[in-house]
C-alpha cells in the first residue's frame, strides 16, 4: 500500500512538472510573439511628408508650408505686398492653422522683399517660433520692401526668435529631411537691372530638399538669370529634383532651359496671380515639355503628399 501511494505521488509530481513546464514556454512563446509583433510596429515608420503650395489669391507673393513625418512645420515665406487676400492680412496664418499647425520649426525668408515678408508678421504673433533662416541680404531694396524688412526683424529680434543666416554649402535636417543650400554667396549680386530687385531677387536662399528615399524639391525663391547661370557654372548635377518650385512666378527673368533640363523636374509649381506677365507663356511652354505644371491662379492650394519614394499632387480647384 506504500507503494502506491508513493507511485501516485511521483505521478503527481511529474505532471504538475509537464504542465509548469508547458505554461512556461506558452507564456515565453506568447512574449516572443508580443515582442516580435511590437518591433513590426515600431519599423512601419514611412518616410513621409507634406508640401502645400499656398495659393494666395490675387497676391502675386508666395508662401509654401513643408510639414515633415512627424509634423514639424517649416513655413518659406508669406507675403503679397498690396494685403488684398481674402480681406484678410492673416491669411498665411489661417491656413496653417487649418493644417493643424500649433508651433513652427522654422521660418525660412528666401530674400526680403515685400510680396514674400508682409505676412510673416502675423504669422509670428500667431505661432511659436523656433528659428528664423535667412539670408541676411544688406543690399538694395525697394522703399517698401525695406520697410517692411526693418519692422520684420524688429519683430523677430523682439519675440527672441534665433536667427541663423544661412549661405551655400551648409545643410539643415528637420527630422527625415535635409535642406541643402545652394545660394550665391551673401550679396554676391549688387547690380540691379531695376532699382532695388534684381540684386535682391538674385540673392534668394536656394534649397533642394529631400528626405531619405530620396523624393527631393527644389524651392528658389525668385532668381533671376544672373543667379541661374551661376548656378549653372557651379552646381548644376546638383539641382536635379523630383519637384520645382519655379522662380519668381513663372517670370520670364528665370527663363532658361538648361536650367530646366539640368533640374529635370516631374512636377513643376508656380505660385501666381494669373495677370499681368506672370506665368509667362514661354516659361509654362519650356517647364510643359518636361513635367507637368500646376499654378495657384488655376488650381488654387497644391498639396504634394510624399510616402517613401512615392509622391501624389492633389489640388484644391
Amino acid at each position: 500500500m506504500q507503494k502506491s501511494v508513493s507511485k501516485v505521488l511521483i505521478v503527481f509530481v511529474l505532471l504538475a512538472v509537464v504542465i509548469g513546464l508547458l505554461g512556461t514556454a506558452k507564456g515565453c512563446g506568447q512574449q516572443r510573439l508580443e515582442e516580435e509583433e511590437k518591433e513590426e510596429e515600431e519599423e512601419v515608420i514611412t518616410d513621409n511628408y507634406t508640401i502645400h503650395m499656398i495659393d494666395l489669391g490675387l497676391g502675386s507673393g508666395e508662401s509654401m508650408l513643408i510639414k515633415t513625418q512627424s509634423g514639424k512645420a517649416i513655413l518659406i515665406d508669406a507675403g503679397d505686398e498690396r494685403d488684398l487676400i481674402s480681406g484678410s492680412n492673416n491669411y498665411v496664418a489661417n491656413y496653417l492653422q487649418s493644417q493643424g499647425v500649433t508651433s513652427l520649426e522654422a521660418i525660412i525668408l528666401s530674400h526680403p522683399h515685400n510680396d514674400h515678408t508682409s505676412m510673416l508678421d502675423e504669422v509670428i504673433n500667431a505661432f511659436p517660433v523656433k528659428e528664423f533662416i535667412y539670408a541676411n541680404y544688406d543690399g538694395s531694396l525697394d522703399s517698401s520692401s525695406a520697410g517692411l524688412y526693418a519692422s520684420l526683424m524688429a519683430l523677430v529680434n523682439s519675440k527672441g526668435i534665433p536667427t541663423r543666416e544661412v549661405r551655400s554649402g551648409q545643410r539643415l535636417t528637420y527630422d527625415n529631411l535635409t535642406f541643402s543650400c545652394y545660394s550665391p554667396p551673401a550679396t554676391f549680386f549688387t547690380e540691379d537691372t531695376i532699382p532695388g530687385y534684381t540684386a535682391a531677387n538674385n540673392n534668394s536662399l536656394v534649397f533642394r530638399i529631400a528626405n531619405n528615399s530620396g523624393v527631393t524639391i527644389l524651392t528658389t525663391g525668385d532668381i533671376e538669370l544672373e543667379a541661374i547661370d551661376y548656378l549653372m557654372s557651379t552646381c548644376s548635377a546638383e539641382l536635379s529634383a523630383n519637384i520645382f518650385k519655379v522662380p519668381h512666378s513663372g517670370s520670364l527673368t528665370s527663363l532658361n532651359e538648361d536650367f530646366y533640363a539640368a533640374i529635370s523636374p516631374e512636377v513643376s509649381i508656380i505660385s501666381c496671380p494669373g495677370y499681368g506677365d506672370r506665368p509667362t507663356q514661354s516659361v509654362l511652354d519650356a517647364l510643359e515639355k518636361i513635367s507637368t505644371v500646376y499654378r495657384t491662379d488655376e488650381d488654387g492650394h497644391i498639396i504634394i503628399e510624399v510616402e517613401d519614394s512615392n509622391y501624389t499632387v492633389s489640388t484644391e480647384k
